[in-house]
């Protein structure tokens, strides 16, 4: 685990930034009960 709290000025504050290449796979957990069937994901300018 990493945690920092320095930003720059004028930064968009992320919970997450992964920039990696190839294939992938990430597991979260979510507050609430979700049906897995009906959740999609986009990547948009090579960004999920």
């Amino acid at each position: 685990m990493c945690r920092s709290r320095r930003m720059r000025r004028g930064a968009v504050p992320l919970l997450a930034m992964e920039i990696d290449y190839g294939p992938f796979e990430r597991e979260v957990q979510l507050p609430a009960e979700v049906e897995i069937e009906e959740v999609h994901g986009e990547q948009h300018n090579g960004l999920f």
